[in-house]
């Protein structure tokens, strides 16, 4: 299965950076970083999550069994 992941979460405080790898495991699943990359730039001034969004990745994993 693949996951399409943001780690906004993890830039927020909220989970650890490891968040779906132990989600994974305690499943008995394995999950596999394939790629991650930067989240389209935010264009809008004003917003109070900017740069938390800037450092924010999207990231795909596979995940087995």
């Amino acid at each position: 299965m693949l996951l399409l992941y943001s780690d906004m979460n993890y830039q927020l405080g909220l989970t650890s950076e490891h968040h779906v790898k132990e989600l994974a495991n305690e499943y008995g699943l394995r999950a596999e970083l394939i790629d991650a990359t930067q989240l389209p730039l935010n264009r809008k001034p004003h917003d109070p999550l900017r740069v938390i969004k800037r450092n924010s990745k999207a990231q795909l994993f596979k995940l087995v069994k």
